[in-house]
This record gives C-alpha cells, sequence and structure tokens, in this order.
C-alpha cells in the first residue's frame, strides 16, 4: 500500500537510538467507518437526550425541588464569595466599545448564544473526527469518557435537579433583588421538552473541559494546544453569561 499523507512517523518500542522512523500508514475512511463514528456520537447523545424525552413526557415533575435547589445554590455561593455571577452579566449587559466598536448586550447575547448552542455541538462533533481519524488510539477511551460524564450528570440532575439562573425567581444580590437576563430563550422558558432543572453539572463545560484539554495535549499546533486551552474557559463565561448556570455548576463538571 503507497503512503498516504494521512501517515504520521513514530518509533518502536525499546529502539535504540539513531533507527530511522517507522511510518505508520493508515488506511483511508470507508464508509462503514463513517457509520461507526456515527453510531458512536448518537449513543454518547442518547444517554441526556433519554432523559430530556423522559421529562418532557412529565414536564416540571422536578420544578419545585430545582427551584428550591437554586436558591440554596446561590445562598452557598454568597456566603463562600462565589456568587459573582449577576456581576458578570450585568457587566456584560452594559455598553463598551471593542476597539472602537460599540458592544452592547445584543452583540454579547449573540456570541454567547453561538458558543452555547450551536458551537457547544459543532465543536465536539469536529472533535470527535479529528480523534477518529487523525488519534484513532485515543477514540475509544474518549467515547467512554463521554460516556461516563453524561451518565454521571444525569444520575445528579435527578438526585439534585437545579434551575438554571435564568429560571430562578427570588434571588438577591448587593442586598437587591436580581433577576437574570435570558439571553437563549428570551426570558419566556424552554420552548423545547428536555429537563430544563438540570443545571448541575454542566455539560457544556464538562464537554468543552474533555475536548479542550485532549486538543491541548494531543494536537501537534501550538496554536491548537492554546485555543485547547481557552476553549473551556470561554465556554464557562458563555454559560454563565447566558443565565443557564452557576459557578458550583462549571465546578461540578
Amino acid at each position: 500500500m503507497a503512503a498516504q499523507p494521512e501517515q504520521i512517523e513514530r518509533y518502536t518500542a525499546g529502539e535504540p537510538a539513531g533507527v530511522p522512523l517507522v511510518p505508520l500508514v493508515r488506511r483511508p475512511m470507508r464508509s462503514g467507518d463513517w457509520l461507526y463514528l456515527a453510531l458512536q456520537i448518537l449513543l454518547v447523545a442518547a444517554v441526556e437526550l433519554t432523559d430530556d424525552l423522559a421529562h418532557a413526557l412529565i414536564p416540571h415533575a422536578n420544578r419545585a425541588a430545582g427551584l428550591a435547589n437554586a436558591l440554596r445554590v446561590s445562598s452557598f455561593e454568597s456566603a463562600h464569595g462565589l456568587w459573582v455571577e449577576p456581576g458578570i452579566q450585568s457587566y456584560f449587559a452594559q455598553s463598551h466599545h471593542l476597539l472602537w466598536l460599540p458592544l452592547g448586550w445584543d452583540q454579547v447575547s449573540m456570541v454567547v448564544n453561538a458558543l452555547y448552542g450551536q458551537g457547544h455541538v459543532l465543536f465536539t462533533v469536529s472533535f470527535a473526527v479529528w480523534v477518529f481519524v487523525r488519534r484513532p488510539e485515543l477514540f475509544s477511551f474518549l467515547r467512554n469518557i463521554f460516556l461516563l460524564t453524561n451518565s454521571v450528570a444525569v444520575l445528579l440532575y435527578e438526585i439534585y435537579p437545579l434551575a438554571p439562573p435564568r429560571l430562578t425567581m427570588g434571588l438577591l444580590y448587593q442586598q437587591r433583588p436580581y433577576h437574570f437576563l435570558d439571553s437563549v430563550f428570551g426570558g419566556g422558558g424552554v420552548k423545547l421538552g428536555f429537563n430544563q432543572y438540570a443545571a448541575m453539572p454542566s455539560v457544556h463545560v464538562a464537554w468543552a473541559l474533555i475536548v479542550g484539554l485532549t486538543v491541548a495535549w494531543a494536537a501537534r499546533p501550538l496554536a491548537a494546544r492554546l485555543l485547547g486551552l481557552a476553549y473551556p474557559v470561554l465556554m464557562t463565561l458563555a454559560v454563565i453569561v447566558s443565565g443557564n448556570h452557576y459557578v458550583l455548576d462549571a465546578l461540578g463538571a
């Protein structure tokens, strides 16, 4: 078989210094490979989607507990100096200038919504494809990590339902009532059927950590590694600014 552009070079374990590198040639991807990848992605997603479907059939079953737990989380954060989410959202809700360009809530919400919604799915699927094609030796391990993460998250959702900040009433910030802006759903609640009271832990942040740390470790270009390190930080900021998660949710991830 002729060497493909995708070939990488490696040393055989125990080779003495000076022995030429042995090229490892990967066979071209086949239709069956792509089908297998698609099924693995669906398998990972199905864990959380099953929970979403159950709560779509029984909406608001965990509402009372979720709202009560949200007030407990905000009180805990306030008592331990972690109640910074209102201040962060308030800062980005104000008008600023970036390189002499006006930057207001409309622009900020558009960016965080794109990262929270489309970016979360697009970057994770792109990461799965990259690992499957370029780092296949890591694929099974990372798939299992995603499966375990989603399974633990769903278990915690049922044990400890938690309303996101944007759905929580009765919050206080600096001794005054505070209500979060809802950048994703416009303040009208969730229109799609899924578990609305599943903020702890943040799967968005958990997935971003898996993706970002793997890229930072396994990618070769320095720019890609730096982007990998930045990705979970940006996702954490996005979930807080959008009113979808507390700081404890990110730490729980």
